[in-house]
């Protein structure tokens, strides 16, 4: 899965040192975790360089590893640990 946006519509950009961490998707005042923070393109937070909104690179992307494309890696070793919601 891929974030970043573009010019007329930008997410959140991630910042080095954020690998690992969730992607969450709104819905209906609801957080769902969708996805794990993997890489970016361009790196927009060092200390050296700041970057405002309207300087966003328009090609900057973040790529998300899709949960449920690990689920059943993750049923298969943590089924004993959590509950697992039945497929429909």
């Amino acid at each position: 899965m891929c974030t970043g946006g573009s010019e007329t519509h930008r997410h959140e950009m991630t910042c080095k040192g954020d690998s690992g961490g969730p992607l969450l998707l709104r819905k209906r005042m609801r957080y769902f975790q969708v996805g794990v923070i993997s890489w970016g393109t361009t790196q927009i937070c060092d200390s050296k360089t700041v970057v405002k909104d309207d300087d966003w690179p328009s090609d900057a992307r973040d790529f998300h590893i899709s949960v449920f494309s690990l689920m059943p890696w993750l049923r298969q070793h943590l089924d004993k640990d959590l509950e697992f919601l039945k497929d429909t």
